[in-house]
């Protein structure tokens, strides 16, 4: 995980735990707990991204992770925020509008990127203005060395993964949602469609697979299906039924979360 940190200036009114846990609420983030530590998630409902939440203190004796960080002129806000290394990088994208809704709802408060503590090398350790590009070249560095050696993650071609975000983001209602398979043959990672009703014009994606609810179900891929209407939104086209293409085997693939390949 990439684990970030809240700081404010010590001149700076700190929030209480309450004013934490009602803006993190309201920015979509599920909490636990009791009066002295709230752990939680958040979630993005439309892209599936996800953080981990810490906010106040654990009770455990000492934490030899994430051992406490004082800086001259900085207090910590008891709230940090760990995102996913092992997932496609827009998901991490996603993570930092979330650290970036934080930082615009809290006067003052600055974020820190616990395994990159310093502006510069010349400068001291502590908080400094937010940078997405810098987060995100963090973020690839930390996530190639977790990735490096994984044998069981599925690998999506990375013009496929910002069609598979773009499609999340954009999909309209009535439209198929899109999840992820898997080639257990070769670790390709598809995005996957389901035509549920093959008796009536689908919208689909530009690209991966879809499943056709025929009679006896098929998986057929998207370049195999006629090109469609195109729309305006999320990259999608319309496509009406018609003779069905020769399908994948269905035993080939299996289903994935989005923590289950990279791109």
């Amino acid at each position: 995980m990439q684990r970030f940190s809240f700081y404010l200036p010590t001149s700076a009114d700190l929030p209480t735990l309450d004013e934490l846990s009602s803006l993190l609420l309201d920015l979509g983030c599920h909490l636990q707990g009791g009066d002295g530590y709230r752990p939680g998630t958040w979630r993005d409902r439309i892209t599936g991204a996800r953080a981990i939440i810490d906010l106040g203190e654990a009770p455990i004796e000492e934490d030899v992770q994430h051992p406490p960080r004082a800086y001259d002129g900085w207090v910590p806000m008891q709230l940090s925020v760990q995102l996913p290394l092992v997932c496609p990088h827009w998901l991490a994208v996603e993570g930092f509008q979330f650290l970036e809704r934080v930082l615009a709802a809290v006067p003052e408060v600055r974020v820190l990127d616990e395994e990159d503590s310093q502006e510069t090398a010349e400068a001291l350790p502590g908080p400094f203005a937010w940078s997405r590009p810098r987060a995100l070249l963090n973020w690839e560095r930390l996530h190639a060395v977790q990735v490096e050696t994984r044998t069981d993650l599925g690998r999506m071609h990375r013009g496929d993964s910002l069609r598979l975000w773009r499609w999340r983001r954009e999909r309209q209602p009535g439209w198929p949602e899109a999840t992820v398979l898997i080639d257990r043959a070769t670790a390709e990672a598809h995005p996957v469609c389901v035509w549920s009703d093959p008796a009536q014009p689908c919208v689909l994606p530009a690209t991966g697979l879809v499943l056709v609810r025929l009679p006896t179900p098929r998986l057929i891929g998207r370049n195999a299906l006629p090109a469609g209407e195109a729309l305006e939104t999320a990259g999608a086209t319309r496509v009406a039924p018609g003779a069905w293409p020769d399908g994948l085997p269905l035993e080939r693939f299996r289903a994935a979360d989005d923590e289950d390949w990279v791109d």
